[in-house]
């Protein structure tokens, strides 16, 4: 696959980029919507692609993530308007960011396994998620 082209079939998955990012610019100070927003969006992303390993990349970063900043809240290291310590909305925006990046890795480390030669040698195990784990 050619550089070009592998930046074009990634470049598809930057809406989901989007997704993670427009709803909280424009509805921060409405968090139940926020919250709703991200829910239907988590829905459609997960929907559309129907791949069990979504769920995984979906779901660890929706809990990962937000137990991070949780820590990080607490610690003073930065802080979120409203009452709570980490809002309702945060775990769909790390788990819609997680998948965000997922999809554009791999269509990336696959552009680079074919340009290079030996890349998937008996060595090398293709993991589900088309990622190369030696």
């Amino acid at each position: 696959m050619k550089k070009s082209r592998a930046l074009l079939q990634a470049a598809k998955y930057l809406p989901i980029y989007v997704v993670c990012i427009a709803p909280v610019v424009l509805l921060w100070q409405r968090p139940v919507t926020l919250t709703l927003v991200y829910i239907v969006a988590s829905a459609g992303v997960l929907l559309w692609r129907r791949k069990s390993t979504d769920l995984i990349y979906f779901f660890v970063p929706c809990v990962l993530g937000p137990v991070g900043e949780f820590f990080a809240v607490r610690a003073g290291a930065w802080k979120y308007a409203g009452e709570h310590l980490i809002p309702l909305w945060l775990p769909f925006a790390w788990g819609l960011a997680g998948l965000a990046m997922m999809n554009i890795s791999e269509v990336l480390l696959k552009a680079q396994d074919a340009e290079v030669p030996g890349a998937s040698d008996a060595g090398t195990v293709q993991a589900s998620s088309g990622l190369a784990i030696e």
